[in-house]
Order: structure tokens, then sequence, then C-alpha cells
């Protein structure tokens, strides 16, 4: 635990030079979760063992269909197959996956943040703390995606042209299935976000949730690859960290509420948010879906440091900064000390 708590210090550290030298304090935040992400045991994370398998089943020879025609039927995602195909090429360490996928997921992060963050110091406290950083330690293939969704939210709030998000959702797509959920994004962010709207899709998503099993029964006839979570039955452990992920979630849309504003960055920013919740309440009948929520969580370390960030009053900024920055912590603490099941990232140096 305790190399995760000098990433937090250096964070925290470090804020000091995030105005003056933005660009240097984005570079070092950024290579250490490279490094820290790159340089982890190989079998540290849920699935990592599985991703270094199938490299080394590669290097060995092993042949894996990346053709189209499996685009919905593989266990693997074509776009996927092909960069650890590519991987190989270059050498038959399997740490070089582990590396080289942390830069696909981190230097997306890095451009997110510069482009949209007003703190990026607590922006990166958000995403290291709460559920983003710790997924990425095992959920590669779907982390790498939502690398290239974080580009398509740039694109979207900063291209006058249609097309960019449609191509970064594709090849998001091409790493995780579950990146074609983004779409539903695209086409909320045409509405304004209000308190009704938000109760009428959580209310959606529960009667989803009640209906989940005969949907996903249609699902698996489209995309099979899916029946790898077919037999995730929600124990106790797994739903109380539902509802703790729910009731952060929460928090943090009720604090970014302090934004009147009726910017379409915002406006984006507290569908996805939602969709998180939604996604989150569909999967106490199935835990495999919980997941999916990566797809739209990470709008959380935009949308609450801005709100912050925009208080005209100084001391309530500098209060609101330090708390909810602590609660983060003391989060991330608590659950590395007493859930570390729910995290799966410890201990660090095997």
């Amino acid at each position: 635990m305790g190399v995760y708590l000098l990433v937090i210090g250096e964070i925290s550290l470090l804020s000091f030079i995030q105005n003056r030298l933005r660009n240097t304090y984005l570079m070092v935040i950024t290579l250490s979760l490279i490094l820290l992400v790159g340089l982890r045991p190989l079998l540290l994370g849920t699935d990592t063992g599985s991703y270094v398998d199938l490299f080394n089943g590669i290097v060995n020879g092993r042949y894996w269909d990346s053709s189209l025609s499996n685009l919905f039927s593989g266990r693997f995602e074509i776009g996927f197959l092909d960069f650890v195909k590519l991987s190989a090429d270059f050498t038959d360490n399997p740490r070089f996956l582990l590396l080289s996928s942390a830069v696909v997921m981190y230097v997306p992060l890095a451009i997110y943040i510069k482009k949209e963050s007003l703190n990026p110091t607590l922006s990166f406290l958000i995403f290291f703390t709460l559920t983003y950083f710790p997924q990425s330690m095992s959920a590669m293939r779907e982390s790498m995606a939502v690398g290239f969704l974080m580009l398509a939210v740039v694109s979207l709030n900063n291209s006058y042209r249609w097309w960019p998000p449609f191509v970064w959702i594709f090849i998001a797509f091409l790493f995780h299935r579950s990146a074609i959920l983004f779409l539903l994004v695209l086409v909320l962010k045409r509405y304004r976000f209000t308190a009704k709207k938000a109760t009428v899709a959580v209310v959606g998503s529960m009667l989803v949730a009640l209906s989940f099993t005969k949907i996903f029964t249609f699902i698996l006839k489209y995309i099979p690859s899916y029946s790898y979570y077919s037999n995730n039955v929600g124990a106790l452990s797994v739903k109380t960290a539902l509802i703790m992920n729910i009731a952060l979630s929460l928090l943090l849309l009720i604090v970014a509420s302090m934004d009147k504003s009726h910017e379409e960055s915002v406006n984006t920013n507290r569908w996805m948010l939602l969709l998180a919740i939604c996604v989150y309440t569909i999967s106490f009948v199935f835990n495999g879906f919980d997941r999916m929520a990566m797809v739209f969580l990470f709008a959380q370390i935009i949308l609450v440091p801005n709100a912050i960030a925009k208080l005209q009053d100084e001391q309530l900024r500098k209060l609101l900064n330090v708390l909810l920055g602590a609660i983060c912590v003391l989060y991330f603490v608590v659950v590395l000390i007493y859930r570390p099941d729910w995290l799966k990232i410890t201990p660090y140096f095997m």
C-alpha cells in the first residue's frame, strides 16, 4: 500500500506547480502512473494473468483470429489482439505489454485533464483513489478503450467537425465492446440535464435490472463472447461495493450541481455520471456489468473539480478541495486495508 500513498503524496505535494508549470506537472504525474502500472507484478490485477498468457501464447506461435469475422464473437476484441500481436513483435517480454498498454491508458488521460480540467490535482486524486485507477490495473482492454473515449470527449468539446468523436468511439470499440455504449452520451447530450430526467433514468435502470436476465439472454444471441460473464451472481461483498460506488457517485453529482452554468461540456459530464449510476444499479443483479460504468465514470474527474473551481468564494473553494480530496484518499485507504478484494491491487510487491 505504501507505493500508492507515495503517488498520492506526489500528486498533492506537486500541486503548487500545477498552474505555473501545468505541462510539467501533467508529464511528471502521468509518467509516474505509467511506471506504476507498467512495472507491476505480472499477476497483479484480476485479469492481468490472462493478458500475459495471451501475450506468451502469441509469442509461442499460438494463432488468434483478429479478422472482422470475430468482431462480436471472439473472447478478445480484434483491436486489442492486434495490439498484443504488435507488442509481441517487438519483444517476447510480457512486461512490454503492460508498459505499452499503460501508455495508451494514461497519455489520453493527461490530454483529457489538460484540455478539460480547471484543477488537475483534484482530477488526478479523484482518478487515482476512486474506481478508475484500480480498474486500470485489472481491466486492461476496457481501460485502453476508455483512453480513446477520453479523446472522443476532447474532440467533442474542441472540434467543430462532427466525425472525430465517432472515429475515437470506433477505435475504442475495437479494444472493448462496451465502448459502443458511449453513443448514448452523444444522444443524451442534446438534452438539458435535469433532476426530473435523472429520476426517470434511475427508475428506468431499476426496471431494466428486474428484467435483465431476459435482456442478457437476447444479447448473448448476437454477442456470444459475453457468456464469459453469465455466471456472475451478486455476492454480499460485491453488492456492498456497489452501494459505496453509487453513494460516492451521487455525492460527486451533488457537489457538481454547484456549477449553475449550462455549458455543453458540463451537461455532457452530468449525463455521463448519471449513466454510470444507472449501470451500477443494473449491476445489483449482474456483477459483470459494473465494469461497464468505466465507459462513463471518468466524467467525474472533470465535472467535480471544475464545479468547485468556478465558485466565487475562495475560502469555500479551498475548503471543498481539501475536504473532497481527504474523503477520496480516506475511502481508498480504508478499502485497501479492510476490503482489498474490492480493488485487488495489493500487495504491489509480490
